[in-house]
């Protein structure tokens, strides 16, 4: 036992003795020596960092700064730490050992470019200054005094990210000032608030994520990054300023010698919800997610760029010269390619990317957009909403370029694939002036002629229009645009001179639209006529007036037609500029306000089209317009609209003076037509002189009506179209339309059930040898579309007439009325009704219950409801018949005979004085004068009905018999009333069956209740008569 103690006892000593000789002897030759800095105990410093440092860092860090004393430095690779103090961690917060790591206070890290270190000696690193580190090593030995690569680690408090510039004159220093900064091998980050400085640029956000440069750049190689850092990423932007020393503040519009230079100009100021990455390699600025670039204006508004991701693309002024005189520069020479940074260009991505550019007049809309501020050149592309503005003027298409004029005041180059649109003012300024918008299928080009003029090219599917005036649509379309210089102002005034149409071709405007195959047009500006300025070699002021033929083309049937009446008239003299301006068009249309859109306008279809346009007080009125080849001119749009509108058809339409109240407008046609607010009038040969208030036809035609009464002036619960034909003539004028010769007149075609018949159509009829309708005002072909409509106030019908009135409720009959005789007279405004001569009057109809019913119905049985069962009405009259329908009263005159009585089927009627007699429910009646008066029931509820005869009443039926001076019948009261005269006296008569004994009575009055069984004499006396029907 004691040997073995013995013998571990001199093997500790062996070892211990070893050590000490390796301490005392071997490691003063492994390990560097460190003196003691003066005046510092805790500061140590390699003898040969001092001297070789010291110029390097002053270079970088004020006089007087700590980094400059007496400091610890060590260095790996590219990197180079210095601090005060420092302290060796073995364990983290949470007391896991974690070896490798120091505690740095406090603390400058320099970050190089390159490894060399002779290299790095001509170029400013990256720094990084914090007040305390905790560092990350792959490895370390502070005995050796050796550190490995930077694994990670945190700055913590204030830190401060910097690089000085690469020379005097370049302007790519950085400057972050953040707090707690973590840093990763390759890359450095913090979450908390940060602001940046990069040359004249800055800006401020959070979370900040710096990558470093890891490359290793040969001799002679441009740098990748700037000063080490490779790029620079803002997850959170608040806002970043870019100087951009020119580039977007450059003028886009006319130069002024005048304006300052650019130096001082504000920077573009940029926000965005995303973040902000800043390519240092390739002077990319990018930004993401609801991005806002602004860049201030002399103007109140500033420009603004809008877009989800966009670019901003540097260049260095140098690269301006370079490219007049290539001089390269010398390779990896950074202060000479990373001088003064200017904006070359700007990429917007976006759903979509807009560009708003007050101070330059210009607004772009695209999924790309592109803006080369050096060309002056604008690109935009993406899908139908890319859209492009200079000024007034937009383009919208998939791809569209435009190329600014070197005067800003002209219009420049455009070209457009298709489809697209385009969109511009034609006036004199921006404000007041004509919009115009042109679209197409193929593309579009508008390029100067060498006539001062610009010529507007289209080609497919093309349409044209201007707002508020009008749009043709074409296959082809070409438009000659004048250039006119207004004093005073920047701007040009740009016209529309003509236009040419081919294809099919169609046209819109507020006054008139039309489809032809070819369309020409000439656009006169009266108040221009004394213009001497405008923008046309050898031309001193537009022409107004062209040559053109007051004749028309042959017509297909080979007729040559003229608007002239008489003689040639000439072109009408063109209003002074300070008169006031015509009307719009609209054939008997008065002067529509200047400040209110047309009311009425017309479709036209034709082979060929010409018209001439005047404008006067910035509206573009047709002065004249010729269509020839199955021409029909139709108002689309009125005024009322319930109202049928204006039409007219024919082989050849001119209308002359369209845009005046004295419009002529002749017609010829098979048939032709002029329908007019409430009338439509068809013949083959049709003239309309608004200036004599007149329309024509002779020879056979036909009108078309609005009527809200029937033949007999009852109300219709719908207004009708009553159609009216004639053999003879026609005439409108003053407040009568005049038909002569074989009139008839024809309602609106009714579907019902009628009977055995099943479902037939009948309609309204009236026929007559002459109709003079009167209406409650003339006709004023004037005052088309304004004010109301004429009605009828009269309806005269003469030389005979017979009608035929059925009524029809819901797909349902419920009555035919007929009337025959010589002359009638329907008042709609009084409501009287006037019938002469000799006629008779016929109605069948549902349900109608007249008192003879009531007399079957037996003592105290409940009334029976009206029944489906027909009821035949006949009054043949022999001195005619007077009537009022307001009223609702009705009387005819020498009545002989009336009858009445249930019938089986519509179209049976029963005849008066038959052989056979009356059937059991017939009644007879004859009198001097029957009326017939419907009057509303005391509960307001029903309508009762009173029959009134007068003169020699006789009444009688199958079983009774009834005569006196005078016989009234109220089914409200149920009663009958008969009154003898002062001769004779009234007499009633009734048996039970036909030979069985009659009751009678007789006396100055009887008045009958069938109900009650009761009869009551003018004496007071009540007579029972027993055998009455139970």
């Amino acid at each position: 036992m004691l040997n073995k103690i013995k013998r571990i006892a001199i093997s500790l000593a062996a070892v211990v003795g070893a050590y000490m000789l390796y301490a005392v002897l071997l490691v003063p030759w492994i390990e560097p020596s460190l003196r003691r800095a003066d005046g510092d105990e805790s500061t140590y410093v390699a003898p040969d960092i001092v001297g070789q440092q010291k110029e390097f860092l002053a270079k970088f860090f004020p006089k007087g700064s700590w980094q400059l004393g007496r400091t610890k430095v060590l260095e790996s690779k590219r990197i180079m730490l210095l601090m005060r103090d420092f302290k060796e961690l073995e364990f983290d917060e949470n007391g896991n050992k974690q070896p490798n790591r120091l505690k740095l206070e406090p603390v400058t890290i320099l970050v190089f470019a390159t490894d060399d270190r002779q290299e790095r000696m001509d170029e400013p690193p990256l720094i990084l200054e914090g007040e305390e580190a905790i560092l990350n090593f792959s490895e370390l030995n502070l005995s050796f005094g050796k550190i490995g690569d930077l694994n990670g680690g945190q700055l913590a408090g204030d830190v401060t990210i910097r690089r000085e510039p690469s020379s005097p004159k370049a302007r790519n220093g950085i400057a972050i000032k953040t707090r707690d900064v973590q840093l990763h091998p390759g890359w450095i980050e913090t979450k908390a608030p940060i602001q940046f400085r990069y040359g004249g640029s800055s800006g401020s956000g959070r979370h900040l994520i710096a990558k470093l440069d890891e490359s290793s750049k040969k001799p002679g190689q441009s740098p990748s990054a700037v000063g080490g850092l490779q790029s620079l990423q803002l997850n959170h932007v608040d806002r970043v300023l870019i100087a951009s020393q020119g580039g977007l503040n450059d003028p886009i519009g006319p130069t002024d010698a005048n304006r300052p230079g650019q130096e001082n100009s504000p920077p573009l100021e940029i926000t965005c919800n995303g973040p902000f990455l800043f390519d240092a390699a390739h002077k990319i600025a990018s930004f993401r997610d609801r991005v806002v670039v602004t860049r201030p204006t002399a103007a109140t508004t500033p420009d603004q760029l809008r877009g989800d991701l966009i670019e901003v693309y540097f260049t260095e002024e140098e690269d301006q010269v370079a490219q007049v005189d290539p001089q390269p520069a010398p390779a990896g020479d950074e202060s000479q390619s990373m001088g003064k940074l200017k904006v070359q260009r700007l990429v917007a991505v976006g759903e979509p990317a807009t560009l708003n550019a007050p101070s330059a007049g210009a607004r772009a809309t695209a999924k790309q957009f592109i803006y080369d501020v050096v060309r002056k050149r604008i690109e935009a592309s993406g899908d139908q909403n890319t859209e492009l503005a200079k000024d007034q003027w937009v383009v919208r298409s998939p791809n569209v370029q435009y190329e600014m004029a070197e005067n800003s005041r002209d219009l420049g180059r455009l070209w457009a694939a298709g489809p697209g649109s385009f969109s511009g003012q034609l006036g004199k300024d921006n404000k007041s002036g004509d919009a115009i918008r042109v679209g197409w299928r193929d593309q579009l080009r508008v390029e100067p002629n060498d006539s001062g003029e610009h010529v507007m090219t289209l080609a497919g599917d093309v349409s044209a229009g201007v707002d508020g005036r009008g749009q043709i649509q074409a296959d082809n379309l070409y438009i000659w645009i004048r250039s006119l210089n207004i004093p005073g102002k920047r701007d040009k005034q740009l016209l529309a001179d003509r236009m040419h149409a081919n294809g099919r071709v169609d046209i819109r405007s507020p006054q008139l639209n039309g489809k032809t195959k070819e369309l020409k047009a000439w656009f006169q500006y009266p108040e221009l006529n004394a213009a001497k300025d405008l923008d046309q070699p050898g031309e001193q002021a537009l022409s107004i007036t062209r040559p053109a033929s007051n004749r028309v083309q042959p017509s297909p049937s080979g007729m040559q037609v003229s608007l002239n009446r008489g003689q040639q008239q000439p072109m009408p003299q063109q209003p002074q500029p300070q008169q006031p301006g015509l009307p719009q068009f609209s054939i008997g249309g008065q002067p529509e306000p200047q400040d209110k859109p047309p009311t009425t306008t017309f479709d036209m279809v034709g082979d060929q089209i010409q018209l001439v346009f005047m404008r006067v007080a910035e509206k573009m009125l047709v002065e004249n317009a010729t269509i020839s080849g199955h021409v029909e001119v139709k108002e689309s749009l009125s005024a009322e609209p319930d109202k049928p509108p204006m039409v007219i058809t024919g082989d050849v339409i001119q209308i002359e003076h369209a845009s005046s109240p004295n419009a002529y407008a002749h017609v010829v046609g098979a048939p032709g037509m002029i329908s007019g607010r409430g009338i439509q009038l068809f013949s083959n040969h049709l003239q309309m002189d608004q200036a004599r208030n007149r329309v024509f036809s002779q020879g056979p035609g036909e009108l078309l009506l609005p009527m809200d009464r029937d033949f007999e002036g009852r109300k219709l619960a719908l207004p009708e179209i009553y159609t009216v034909t004639w053999q003879g003539s026609l005439e409108v004028i003053g407040d009568r339309i005049i038909f002569d010769r074989n009139v008839a007149v024809r309602g609106r075609p009714m579907q019902f059930q009628k009977g055995r018949l099943g479902v037939v159509t009948e309609q309204r009829q009236l026929n007559t040898g002459r109709m003079e309708v009167v209406l409650d005002q003339q006709v004023n072909f004037r005052q088309m579309g304004k004010g109301p409509n004429p009605s009828v106030r009269r309806i005269e019908c003469k030389q005979g007439f017979n009608a035929y009135n059925p009524t029809v409720q819901q797909g349902q009959l419920l009555s035919i009325d007929e009337m025959r005789a010589d002359n009638l007279s329907i008042d709609h405004v009084s409501g009287d009704i006037v019938v002469s001569g000799a006629g008779a009057a016929r109605s069948t109809r549902i349900g109608f219950r007249g008192f003879d019913a009531t007399m079957q119905q037996g003592q105290g049985t409940t009334p029976q409801p009206p029944s489906n069962q027909l009821t035949f009405v006949e009054v043949n009259f022999r001195q005619g018949v007077i009537g009022n329908f307001h009223r609702r009263q009705v009387s005819f005159r020498d009545v002989h005979p009336a009858i009445y009585g249930p019938v089986n089927n519509w179209g049976e009627a029963i005849a008066a004085n038959a052989l056979q007699g009356l059937r059991d429910n017939d009644v007879e009646l004859t009198c001097e004068e029957l009326t017939i008066a419907q009057l509303q029931s005391p509960t307001g509820t029903t309508q009762s009905m009173e029959l009134i005869a007068n003169g020699n009443a006789n009444v009688r039926g199958r079983l009774y018999s009834a005569t006196g001076e005078r016989f009234t019948y109220s089914n409200e009261k149920q009663m009958i009333v008969l009154h003898g005269s002062g001769r004779s006296m009234a007499n009633i008569s009734y048996q039970k069956q036909l030979g069985a004994p009659r009751q009678t009575a007789s006396a100055g009055t009887i008045l009958f209740w069938p109900k009650e069984h009761r009869f009551e004499a003018s004496n007071g006396r009540s007579i029972e008569v027993s055998n009455l029907p139970n």
